[in-house]
């Protein structure tokens, strides 16, 4: 399919129930959701849940327009944890500049990011917080 910037609805067509996003990759970010509705991990989004309790075939997923904050504001949609759209770019370059920085853990100098990843596979309960704890002073 061609990559298609636009807004989407996700609607629950048992309960009218909607998430509405926006993507510069419009049928990637369908297939992401679909995808994520089936980890158990996704305890914490409310459409996430629905979606296992009703299957994702009673979802229906809709390209709106390329239009954003307008019609967001004029559907107020249920699922969103966010009433606006579009991306916090400053929060993301900081996010991004901490994951590459220096933790020491058992002697051994890795990034957060890599850090992060062996605590989540052995399992650690909240493995982001617990790698910032060996942060190298700088």
């Amino acid at each position: 399919m061609e990559r298609i910037s636009a807004v989407y609805k996700i609607v629950n067509i048992v309960t009218g129930d909607c998430y509405v996003g926006s993507s510069r990759n419009v049928w990637r970010r369908k297939r992401r959701h679909f995808a994520l509705s089936s980890w158990r991990q996704q305890k914490n989004s409310l459409m996430y849940k629905d979606m296992q309790k009703y299957g994702t075939d009673k979802f229906k997923f809709q390209i709106l327009c390329p239009v954003e904050q307008e019609l967001i504001d004029l559907i107020k949609p249920t699922y969103n944890s966010v009433r606006a759209s579009g991306i916090d770019l400053d929060k993301r370059r900081k996010h991004a500049v901490l994951r590459h920085r220096i933790c020491i853990f058992n002697n051994e100098e890795l990034t957060l990011n890599a850090l992060y990843q062996r605590l989540k596979r052995a399992g650690v309960e909240k493995p982001f917080n617990e790698a910032r704890k060996y942060l190298k002073e700088e």
